[in-house]
């Protein structure tokens, strides 16, 4: 049966891919501020919007990305949750993105990073605290077929194909990844068998920076290895069976 499913931020990297895959079997409902000026900040603008658009299936809220405007990043994190939480209809189920850093001990004293983390920590407690019917996804780094988003894989995918710079900061720091296509297999599985108010991890591998940058070192240019030759070694990073990986990805741009 067709779900009707609001996508807050329905322009980012994610709500693009996203919207594109629910439309095929979801009546679809966007929310963004670069198509339609509205902005979650904004009580007025969040008031109209639900008042006009009922009866929601699913909510799901993908703003608050990581961003360089700390400020705005913050707002959106929590004032726009907020008003979300405010004008929404209690029925309807909610879906709001996390990310895995929430799970560190140590943050860290990179400013940006910081206060992303901090305020989605504040923003799972919010949600926790006053919203009846939620799912909070802690989502790790997401990446496609074409390493086009912005981050530390498509810093060295032009580092290694095109020669740009790139400064390595903090080797050992350890990030979680997702294909694409696997995030979306899993959002796909959540509107189908929805559990209340559950808080729900979504990464399939694991690597330090550092084991990052020699991955795609090893598989660029004349001295590429054999992929046969990694996989038995890069097994331990997977964390669940899946056809699509770092590995795959980085080969086919080598």
């Amino acid at each position: 049966m067709k779900k009707k499913i609001l996508i807050i931020g329905s322009n980012g990297y994610l709500g693009r891919k996203l919207v594109k895959e629910l439309k095929k079997k979801h009546n679809i409902l966007e929310f963004n501020y670069r198509n339609s000026k509205l902005d979650i900040r904004k009580k007025k603008d969040v008031k109209k919007f639900f008042k006009i658009n009922r009866n929601l299936d699913y909510l799901i809220n993908l703003s608050g990305q990581i961003s360089k405007d700390i400020n705005e990043m913050r707002s959106i994190n929590l004032n726009g949750v907020k008003n979300i939480i405010q004008f929404s209809e209690k029925k309807t189920k909610k879906i709001f993105f996390s990310t895995l850093l929430v799970r560190k001990k140590k943050i860290g004293n990179e400013k940006i990073k910081k206060n992303y983390i901090i305020s989605k920590k504040k923003m799972e407690t919010l949600i926790k605290k006053k919203v009846g019917n939620f799912n909070i996804i802690r989502l790790a780094n997401v990446y496609d077929d074409q390493i086009n988003k912005i981050g530390l894989m498509k810093e060295l995918k032009l580092h290694f194909t095109k020669k740009k710079k790139i400064t390595l900061k903090n080797k050992s720091e350890l990030n979680f990844y997702v294909h694409y296509k696997d995030f979306i297999k899993v959002i796909n599985n959540i509107i189908k068998h929805y559990n209340n108010r559950q808080v729900i991890t979504i990464a399939s591998e694991k690597f330090t920076n550092y084991q990052l940058f020699n991955l795609f070192k090893l598989f660029s240019g004349k001295n590429a290895v054999r992929k046969s030759e990694l996989i038995k070694r890069l097994k331990k990073n997977q964390l669940s069976e899946t056809k699509f990986n770092i590995l795959n990805t980085i080969i086919s741009h080598g």
